[in-house]
């Protein structure tokens, strides 16, 4: 199981380092765990590399779950299709 923590400012700016990270923890790992604990509020770039980390991943047959998503995140996401 691999946990992918965001951070806080998780926006434009960190994309590449956003991209690299769902990397690293899709290989490798039969769950993913996505941490939001940290995040306020995703921008469009964030949420677009996490439905496309999501479904390499679930194209794979790996898990993901989500945790830690407050309210404004967890409607962002499933408004994009990921619950």
């Amino acid at each position: 199981m691999g946990t992918f923590r965001l951070a806080e400012d998780t926006g434009i700016k960190k994309i590449r380092e956003l991209h690299a990270s769902w990397r690293d923890i899709i290989d490798g790992n039969e769950e993913i765990i996505l941490d939001f604990s940290a995040v306020r509020r995703l921008d469009l770039a964030s949420i677009q590399v996490i439905l496309a980390g999501a479904r390499e991943a679930r194209e794979r047959s790996l898990a993901v779950r989500m945790r830690g998503a407050n309210e404004e995140v967890r409607a962002q996401l499933q408004l994009c299709g990921l619950r």
